[in-house]
Formats: structure tokens, sequence, C-alpha cells
């Protein structure tokens, strides 16, 4: 079996940072540590944590991180993991078991949304990994494969917990000097490579910060992704995208707020939905600009 190396990307350090290494660490997980800014250096977190490489901030982007984690691991096996996110018991069992099908390319797992985090937070777990909820996880299970199997393809992973064959990845993002999720895992599926969810790869997603929830950082991060989309697609193309991108407010939202239902408790349906509205209208807003303007200063938006 190969060897896997966990690439943790910290985004909020201190105190997620700490919980999702112990976890790892309960699971007998080899891992290297890519620390973002405004956090203590390497020699800092070293002495807590001396079975796991720290690799200090250069200012790079949360993409331009992932790449350099995976070229620093070496390993055939990467995972990637973003510190708002505990994985579960099983976690790195699952990602070693999904890797046995020699045409697994990538892995990833559910997400859960923690209730005792803020309700901006919340939203932005909505929008972001939603579909991944293990309930609807296992609806689309019930779908798509043999009810005895925990492991069954898709055509999409979340981010935030996700793992590589190195082989694989090279062929698609060996030019790459930073990885983006939604990029890479197009170009996996057109190589005839298979994207798999294994049930038993869980985490929770429960920052301890507000990364990610303002009203720029979520318009900016829109505007990347429409700006990638329409990238060497002729003017008459962008402008059929601009009009798809102009209905977004009414379908993002309610979209993200159905998913909302089955990952959020009751009582915080009212402060989770008016937020998750206000940050999908702002995602819109950037996939629109983006689908015109083109990406803006582009990954260098990507900061955590």
């Amino acid at each position: 079996m190969h060897a896997c190396t966990v690439v943790v990307i910290a985004l909020n350090g201190s105190p997620n940072l700490e919980a999702c290494l112990e976890t790892l660490l309960a699971q007998g997980a080899p891992c290297l540590v890519m620390l973002g800014r405004r956090m203590p250096s390497a020699a800092t977190w070293q002495p807590r944590f001396p079975s796991i490489r720290f690799v200090d901030a250069d200012g790079s982007p949360v993409p331009v991180r992932r790449m350099r984690g995976i070229e620093t691991a070496r390993t055939e096996l990467i995972a990637l993991l973003e510190d708002s996110s505990v994985p579960g018991p099983h976690w790195f069992a699952a990602i070693r078991s999904a890797f046995e099908a020699d045409n697994v390319a990538a892995v990833g797992g559910p997400v859960t949304i923690a209730d005792n985090i803020g309700y901006r937070q919340q939203a932005l777990g909505c929008c972001e990994f939603g579909r991944y909820h293990p309930s609807l996880v296992r609806a689309l299970a019930r779908e798509r494969r043999d009810e005895r199997a925990s492991t069954f393809e898709v055509d999409r992973l979340p981010g935030n917990n996700i793992a590589y064959r190195r082989s694989y990845l090279h062929t698609v993002a060996e030019s790459r000097d930073a990885l983006n999720e939604t990029a890479v895992n197009a170009a996996l599926r057109a190589a005839g490579h298979a994207l798999v969810v294994d049930l038993n790869m869980a985490v929770d997603y429960r920052p301890c910060g507000r990364l990610g929830t303002r009203w720029i950082d979520r318009y900016r991060h829109g505007r990347l992704y429409g700006g990638d989309q329409a990238a060497g697609k002729s003017f008459a193309r962008r402008g059929i995208d601009l009009v798809k991108a102009l209905l977004l407010p009414l379908v993002l939202p309610g979209r993200s707020l159905r998913r909302m239902t089955v990952a959020v408790p009751v009582w915080a349906w009212c402060k989770v939905g008016a937020s998750i509205c206000w940050l999908e209208v702002a995602w819109a807003a950037g996939e629109a600009v983006g689908t015109i303007a083109g990406v803006g200063r582009g990954i260098e938006d990507w900061h955590a």
C-alpha cells in the first residue's frame, strides 16, 4: 500500500489547528502543515508537535500553498485538509482504503457543519460544503452504488477534505504552481480517472475565525471562478455566460437554503439563512464581473 501524507492548510491557526493535528496524530497520520499569514512561526509550533513538519507562511495564496505542500510531501498519496475541518475517527483509514482501486485519482468525504460556530460561519459552510452533508451524500450513494459499499464515484469533491494520487495528479497539474481543485478534478475526470467519495472520510467543519465570511471575500472568490470559467471563450460565449450569471441571485440562495435545512438546527435558520442570501448574492456579483472582466488579481485574492 502506498504511503500517504496529510498536508494541513492552516487557515485559522489556534485553536483549530491544534484540534485538527491532535486528531490526526491519534490516527497515526504523517502530517505536514503549511502555515498561514499572521500565525506563529514554525519554530513556535514545532515543540508542541515534534513529529510534525511545519512550513512557515510566505504570503502565498491558498492554491499555491496546496501545491507546495504536495511537492514537499513527496509521497504517492497526499491528503489536503484545511484546519477548519476536524477529521472523524476513521478518516485516515478511509483514504488508504479508497486508493486500493487503481483507477481512483482523488477521494473526498462528507462534511458536517458544527452548530456551535457563528451564523456567518455556518452560512459559509452551507454555501461551500452544504452539498456534502452526510445525509445528502448518503442519499446520493443510494442512487449510485451497491448499498453495501462505502465508496462511490462522483463528479466533484469538497476542497477542504480531499486526497490525491500523485502519479495521476501530475499528469494534469505538473506544470501548475497552484492547485485549484475544481479545474484539477475536471481534468482528472476528462483523462478517464475516477473521483470518489468515501462515507467514512468525514470531517466536521468548525472554523474559529471569520475568514471568508465578508461580502468582499465572497465576491472575490466568485470573480475568480467566473474569470477562470470564461478564459479562452469568445465574446459571444461570455455574453451567454453573463446572462446565466445574472440569474444566479435567484438560484444560488435557494440551493444553499435547501441544504441549510438539513445541515443547520431549525433555531438558527433565520440568521443563517439571511447570511446565506448575502453571501450568495456576493458570489453571483463576482461571477458576473469575472465573466466579462476576468479574474482581477487572480489567486492573489485567495489568501488566508
